[in-house]
């Protein structure tokens, strides 16, 4: 498997963190994510900060993505808040870019 939707993404725990440092596999369901590329493995390990930070914050049964507003939240984020905030960023991002730019999420599927 080389791709995860944002669904399978959505229910991963903080405990799959752990495993993802170590080996570059998720589990998603009954499915194993192998992070493969060399580019991801380096952004995963300079990310290790992020991930501490996460541990600290979270118990390892809690959703990784959860609301702003409650960190500790038991209830999934929803796609499309997910979405939502995904679109927020990438269109600070783009008038951030020369020449200004109009990013969307769309700009990063198949």
């Amino acid at each position: 498997m080389t791709r995860a939707t944002i669904s399978e993404i959505l229910v991963l725990k903080v405990g799959c963190l752990k495993i993802l440092e170590k080996k570059f596999v998720i589990k998603i369901g009954n499915r194993n994510l192998f992070i493969q590329n060399q580019r991801v493995r380096e952004i995963i390990s300079d990310r290790k900060e992020d991930i501490l930070y996460i541990y600290t914050i979270k118990n390892k049964n809690d959703f990784i993505f959860t609301s702003d507003l409650n960190l500790n939240a038991k209830r999934l984020l929803c796609r499309e808040s997910l979405t939502r905030s995904v679109n927020k960023a990438l269109k600070f991002v783009g008038k951030n870019l020369k020449p200004v730019r109009k990013l969307t999420s769309d700009n990063f599927r198949k």
